[in-house]
């Protein structure tokens, strides 16, 4: 197969991205030209993005109730498309490839207008808006998940491969777990996703403080937390004489999951991907109202296999969390079963294979 021009759109935030990126990096290795289309929103995670150029395509989501930003939104995605179309034919796109949201969808659009293929990649374990309509002009739909809502009402279009992961998170391929042994330090991380767990901030403290003194004392703690939390959370940690690292920011989150007994977090389909690529026992917390429940519906897909445990926000206590901590650092083999199951679900070849899909059209 000869160079291939291919063009990526995805946008909004890192959970679209990085899997576009891990594609992006794949399709660059095999000597393919790689563009990017994307948002706003998009750019801050184009910095480290392998694509050949990046192109800024408007967009808006039609989901309103407001029938003026309905318009608004129509006008934007118009345009969209037509920026699509000259940028489709002036770099002479062989196929288009989405990751769904809104601003995957004026350039999957256009290569319908343009005769291009296209292929569409779906990283939560709901078949999303966009992507229930974009499916319709698609070759086919690869899926994270082998349990997906609505992907039945595509059909054989649909294929399971897995959410690709980047280059960060594919160096920890050879990671074991380390299970626990009793009276050791306890590598415990927590952190919230792009958007925000607030709710971590104020039960983990609270869950921190139930514990008995010989269990809290052999705690390593890792917080991600919003800036306005730092401070506060150091020194509640302090005065608890625990070993606590609070940063609204961890460049190493894949390194640091990989070295924890435990993570906590939301469930957000690069997060789960990266849990069970790696191997980690989880506690995952979805965000309430999260679009069609899809972090809901990921988080129940490493639940079912017992890859970890799913607990619905306002059942997110001080109480429960100390409860599971104290529990499993006395005994804890139901975190060894977790990790290995979760291993199970994880998909290491889901680049790769999503590459092989992409060629598959385009000759």
């Amino acid at each position: 197969m000869g160079v291939k021009n291919i063009l990526i759109a995805a946008g909004g935030t890192g959970g679209h991205i990085f899997p576009a990126e891990a594609l992006a990096e794949t399709l660059k290795r095999r000597g393919h030209h790689v563009y990017f289309a994307t948002d706003v929103r998009g750019l801050r995670f184009v910095k480290n993005f392998p694509a050949h150029e990046v192109k800024l395509i408007d967009g808006a989501t039609v989901f309103s109730k407001s029938p003026m930003s309905v318009v608004k939104a129509l006008y934007k995605i118009i345009k969209g498309v037509v920026q699509s179309v000259v940028y489709i034919r002036a770099k002479k796109i062989d196929i288009v490839v989405g990751f769904g949201g809104y601003p995957s969808f004026a350039p999957m659009m256009a290569g319908k207008l343009c005769g291009k293929p296209s292929v569409l990649h779906e990283q939560n374990a709901v078949l999303g808006r966009a992507n229930k309509l974009l499916a319709k002009f698609s070759k086919q739909v690869a899926l994270s998940f082998p349990k997906t809502k609505f992907a039945e009402a595509i059909g054989d279009k649909a294929v399971f491969i897995g959410n690709p992961l980047r280059s960060i998170v594919h160096e920890l391929k050879d990671t074991q777990y380390k299970p626990y042994i009793a009276g050791e330090k306890f590598n415990l991380v927590v952190f919230g996703g792009s958007q925000g767990a607030q709710v971590f901030n104020d039960i983990l403290p609270a869950a921190m403080k139930k514990l008995p003194d010989d269990i809290r004392a052999k705690i390593n703690l890792v917080q991600q937390a919003r800036q306005d939390n730092v401070e506060r959370l150091t020194e509640l940690y302090d005065e608890l004489k625990m070993d606590a690292i609070i940063a609204p920011f961890f460049g190493d989150m894949p390194k640091l999951i990989a070295n924890s007994h435990l993570v906590i977090g939301r469930a957000g389909a690069t997060t789960v991907a990266e849990l069970c690529y790696i191997g980690i026992p989880s506690i995952l917390v979805p965000l309430p109202g999260s679009l069609d429940g899809d972090q809901a519906n990921n988080a129940k897909n490493i639940a079912d296999i017992g890859g970890g445990w799913l607990c619905k926000q306002d059942e997110f206590t001080a109480d429960y969390l100390a409860g599971k901590i104290q529990d499993w650092m006395r005994a804890s083999e139901p975190l060894t079963q977790a990790a290995q199951n979760a291993k199970n679900l994880g998909q290491p070849k889901a680049a790769e294979n999503l590459a092989n899909l992409v060629e598959k059209y385009i000759g």
